[in-house]
């Protein structure tokens, strides 16, 4: 089962939900909390091997593929901005096969942030403040096999980096 997911629509999960027993909405919060990690086998485990990242556009060249291996490179790039990352889950909404998530990304920036072009060439560079700084993204999932459904998700990621700001206040 292809399960994508966003900020705005980054992940994809690959577990059999028949032989787990796992409720779609579950399988997403796992999926999200996995991006705290680097754990390789927790990504392969539950990123179906057709995840595409639809945020990539704005990140490094790796991301841009499809894949365990694809999603963990947003991990990796995301933690090497940010330390302590992780997502807290407020709210969690289920309908049929579409999950939407209200998280808010937590991280310390002690790295730069790199955000990338259509080109996959830096844009702009966010030297590192040390400070805590927190997003707001609603992840939207779909548990359709591909192809996966196409819903943009909602982030306010994209105001902050027009207004010369790295990730929130």
């Amino acid at each position: 089962m292809l399960l994508t997911i966003g900020e705005i629509s980054f992940v994809g999960l690959g577990v059999d939900m028949a032989s787990e027993a796992i409720a779609t909405k579950d399988l997403a919060v796992e999926a999200l909390h996995v991006m705290s990690t680097e754990d390789r086998a927790q990504f392969a485990r539950l990123i179906h091997p057709e995840a595409t990242n639809r945020e990539a556009i704005a990140e490094p060249p790796g991301c841009r593929d499809a894949g365990p291996d694809a999603i963990l490179a947003t991990a990796r790039w995301l933690h090497a901005a940010f330390s302590d990352l992780r997502w807290e889950v407020h709210d969690a909404v289920e309908d049929r096969d579409l999950v939407v998530l209200h998280t808010t990304r937590k991280g310390r920036q002690t790295g730069p942030f790199v955000a990338y072009g259509p080109d996959a060439r830096p844009r702009v560079a966010f030297p590192p403040t040390g400070r805590t700084s927190a997003v707001t993204p609603s992840h939207w999932f779909s548990a359709r096999r591909p192809p996966p459904l196409s819903s943009p998700g909602l982030s306010d990621r994209s105001p902050h980096l027009q207004k010369g700001q790295c990730g929130g206040s």
